[in-house]
């Protein structure tokens, strides 16, 4: 009787600690933060709108969530049944700030273990406008301005920083952070 115990219970503590759904967001973060933009996508279960990508992966990527201070990951069931949000506690660029992940049950591995994944969502958008440019910095990495401004869709948390430099003028860095999906 007490193995039967101490057995629901190591599976209970499993299944909270790697199979639940601050484990999704965590893995989520830790793709956005190796500039792994395809994996990031994956996992977030999210639809590109019509914009530029070039903040999506590699470099630009990276440089969106460099200095990202995770504070606290606090899961908080939904009302409906197998839903779940997990509320990340975080500080970035110097100002703290939450975001909140909405996940779902979809099923379970090993008759035991639940499995989450994100509920379907867009990926926010920022808009740069640089009047009389074709171009400017965006997080370290060159990007186009067409007229003078551009879509461009970005994962969350992050940091967008867009700056312009050339021979003749030069911009000064401006910076958002986003929180939360489009």
């Amino acid at each position: 009787m007490l193995t039967i115990a101490a057995a629901v219970v190591v599976i209970w503590l499993v299944n909270a600690k790697v199979y639940g759904p601050a484990k999704q967001v965590d893995k989520y973060l830790q793709a956005l933060q190796d500039g792994d933009g395809a994996l990031a996508l994956g996992i977030l279960n999210a639809q590109v709108p019509d914009a530029n990508a070039a903040l999506l992966d590699s470099e630009a990527l990276r440089a969106s969530t460099q200095g990202l201070e995770v504070l606290e990951l606090e899961e908080v069931p939904a009302s409906v049944g197998g839903r779940a949000n997990v509320v990340l506690s975080y500080r970035l660029d110097g100002a703290e700030a939450q975001s909140t992940f909405e996940l779902e049950q979809t099923g379970t591995r090993w008759m035991f273990f639940d499995e989450w994944s994100f509920r379907a969502q867009d990926l926010p958008t920022v808009r740069v406008t640089a009047p009389n440019q074709n171009e400017a910095e965006l997080n370290g990495t060159r990007v186009l301005l067409p007229e003078g401004t551009n879509t461009f869709a970005a994962f969350y948390p992050s940091r967008v920083a867009a700056s312009y430099t050339s021979g003749y003028f030069e911009a000064p860095e401006q910076s958002s952070l986003l929180s939360g999906p489009g």
